[in-house]
């Protein structure tokens, strides 16, 4: 996995500069209840998605007021809120999507147009819009958001041996909140697929004190099926989540839902 998190300081600007990215979000994943599939067609005849598997149930974050200043939340878009060149102003996500499809690794994604592609192959990985919030101390912070799908060949048989061993492990952990975890088994070609949703809890881990502004805050989803293992993540810093002007939970559970497996390339690379 490839990470990288950028931070530049400016004491005599009070501001700071933060970039959300790859590694610094992915994780592992937790999960709740099975739903069996009954025996599936092959890949083509029917293909997988998330679409409509949760019915967008994943509760909201967030237990503050979406006035407090100090969470990042704002009635108005800062004027320093920018594209994701970071040369435009930016208002708010359009509902637009840009759909990206990888035969290599099978799997395609519909992301907001307001993200942009910075990395593809194991790892694909889109950087979002420049988003100005204030941290407790009241400095500014700008933050970039990320979608980011990791890809893992399994070799060994049925994948979903290894969503399982994620359960095991991951089931008591309480920075993923029970209500917050869903697992759930669909049709893809002759073995059934396994998806596996969670998001991190509002607290800090290891305390009941709510996440800072500028603290990471990241849902994520995990795919085991196409001979494959497929762990996305989608973040922002947390006061991000909770400003009334930007949807940046509406964004990221529609590119979650549109999430489908497709036939895979599985020819020799060659030399």
């Amino acid at each position: 996995m490839i990470v990288f998190n950028l931070i530049q300081n400016n004491n005599s600007a009070m501001m700071k500069f933060k970039i959300l990215a790859a590694a610094t979000l992915l994780a592992t994943f937790s999960a709740a209840s099975i739903v069996r599939a009954e025996p599936a067609a092959s890949n083509a005849e029917m293909p997988f998605s998330v679409a409509g598997l949760f019915d967008n149930v994943i509760p909201s974050s967030g237990s503050g007021s979406d006035a407090d200043a100090d969470s990042g939340s704002s009635s108005a878009p800062p004027s320093g809120d920018r594209d994701a060149t970071g040369t435009q102003a930016f208002r708010n996500f359009s509902g637009q999507t840009q759909a990206h499809q990888d035969s290599f690794n099978g799997f395609s994604i519909n992301v907001p147009v307001e993200f942009q592609l910075n990395g593809k192959g194991a790892t694909t990985n889109w950087t979002g819009p420049l988003l100005v919030g204030k941290d407790s101390s009241g400095d500014e912070f700008t933050g970039s958001g990320l979608i980011s799908v990791n890809t893992v060949e399994w070799a060994a048989g049925d994948p979903t041996v290894a969503c399982n061993a994620t359960v095991s492990q991951y089931t008591n952990d309480r920075f993923y909140p029970n209500d917050k975890l869903s697992k759930k088994q669909v049709k893809f070609g002759t073995i059934p697929a396994t998806v596996v949703r969670f998001e991190e809890s509002i607290y800090q881990r290891g305390t009941r004190d709510e996440k800072n502004a500028d603290d990471h805050h990241r849902m994520h989803f995990q795919v085991c099926g196409n001979g494959r293992i497929y762990n996305g993540t989608l973040g922002y810093y947390y006061g991000f989540f909770k400003r009334n002007d930007v949807d940046v939970r509406a964004v990221f559970e529609a590119a979650i839902q549109s999430f489908k497996l497709i036939p895979a390339d599985n020819s020799p690379i060659g030399g």
